[in-house]
C-alpha cells in the first residue's frame, strides 16, 4: 500500500513539474492563433446578427450574415449590445467572454487559445462560451440549463444527465423555469414570432452542412453518437464528457462550435474534487 502511495506521490510531482512549462509554452502558442486570427479584417461576424437583430422581426434574415437563429427570449440578451455602436459593442462581448473564459480555465485562459476553436469563437463573436459556461452553471443551478435549447436547440440534449439520473429536483427547476421564460416571452413578444422561429429552423433544416467554418458531419449521425456520450456520462458519473455529447449535437457544427469544449475542463475538477472527497457516511465511519 506504501509503494502504490508513493509511486502516486512520484507521478503527482512530475506532472506538477511540467505543468507550468506547458502553460506557458502553450500560453505563447495561443498569443500567436489569437494574432493571426486577428490579423484579417472584419472580426464579429456572429457577433454582428445579436447587435443587428430586428425585434420586431428576427427572423426576416435566413441565412448568412446578420441571420438570428435563437428563441425569441434571447433578443432580450441582445437588446443592450443595440444601444453601442458595432464596434464598442463587439468590445464589450469579447472582454465578457474572455472573462468567461478565465472563469472556466483560470491561467489556463491563453493556453486554450492556442486551440483554433477558441481563438475563432473570440474573433468572430459567437455564443459558444456562454454555452460552455450555462452548462458548467448548470450542475449548481439547474436552471441554467433553459438557455441551451432555446439557443441551439439539440444542446437540449444535455438533459439526460439528469433525466437518467433520476434528479426529479433539477428537472423541476429547468421546467420552471422554462415555463417562466416561455410565458414572459409568449406575454411581451407574442406567439408570431415563436411561431416565425419556428419557421425559420424548419428552412435550415436539411440544409448542407458544408462550406465556410462549418464541418460536413449531418447532425442526423452526431446525435446517436451524442446520446450515447451522455449515457456513458451518466452511468460513469464523468461531467467532463456531456460538453463533448453537447458539441456532437449542436445543429450545425462550425469549427468555432468546438470552443464549447473548453467546459471540459471545469467539469474535469468538480469530478476529480468529488472522486478525491469521502461522502459523509464514509467520513463518519472513517478508514
Amino acid at each position: 500500500m506504501e509503494r502504490t502511495s508513493g509511486v502516486g506521490r512520484i507521478a503527482s510531482i512530475d506532472l506538477e513539474r511540467w505543468r507550468s512549462p506547458i502553460r506557458l509554452g502553450l500560453s505563447a502558442v495561443g498569443v500567436v492563433v489569437l494574432a493571426v486570427f486577428y490579423s484579417v479584417p472584419g472580426p464579429g461576424f456572429d457577433f454582428f446578427a445579436y447587435w443587428a437583430v430586428d425585434p420586431q422581426d428576427p427572423y426576416r434574415i435566413t441565412d448568412g450574415l446578420g441571420a438570428f437563429h435563437y428563441a425569441p427570449p434571447l433578443i432580450w440578451l441582445a437588446e443592450p449590445f443595440k444601444l453601442l455602436p458595432f464596434d464598442v459593442g463587439y468590445v464589450v462581448w469579447t472582454v465578457l467572454m474572455v472573462a468567461l473564459l478565465l472563469w472556466m480555465t483560470r491561467s489556463w485562459a491563453l493556453a486554450w487559445c492556442a486551440f483554433p476553436p477558441v481563438a475563432s469563437e473570440l474573433y468572430h463573436g459567437n455564443i459558444d462560451l456562454l454555452l460552455a459556461v450555462v452548462l458548467v452553471a448548470g450542475f449548481r443551478a439547474p436552471g441554467a440549463w433553459v438557455l441551451l435549447p432555446i439557443t441551439k436547440v439539440t444542446t437540449g440534449l444535455n438533459l439526460l444527465w439528469p433525466v437518467l439520473r433520476r434528479d426529479v429536483r433539477a428537472l423541476a427547476i429547468v421546467a420552471v423555469v422554462g415555463l417562466a421564460i416561455g410565458s414572459a416571452s409568449l406575454a411581451v413578444q407574442g406567439i408570431d414570432t415563436w411561431r416565425a422561429w419556428i419557421e425559420h429552423l424548419g428552412l435550415r433544416l436539411g440544409r448542407p452542412e458544408a462550406g465556410g467554418a462549418l464541418i460536413d458531419f449531418s447532425v442526423w449521425l452526431r446525435l446517436p453518437l451524442a446520446i450515447g456520450v451522455m449515457v456513458g456520462a451518466s452511468v460513469t458519473e464523468r461531467r467532463w464528457l456531456v460538453p463533448v455529447a453537447v458539441v456532437l449535437a449542436m445543429p450545425l457544427l462550425g469549427v468555432h462550435s468546438l470552443a464549447a469544449l473548453v467546459a471540459i475542463q471545469p467539469l474535469w475538477r468538480s469530478t476529480a474534487a468529488e472522486i478525491d472527497m469521502p461522502s459523509p457516511r464514509a467520513a463518519r465511519l472513517g478508514p
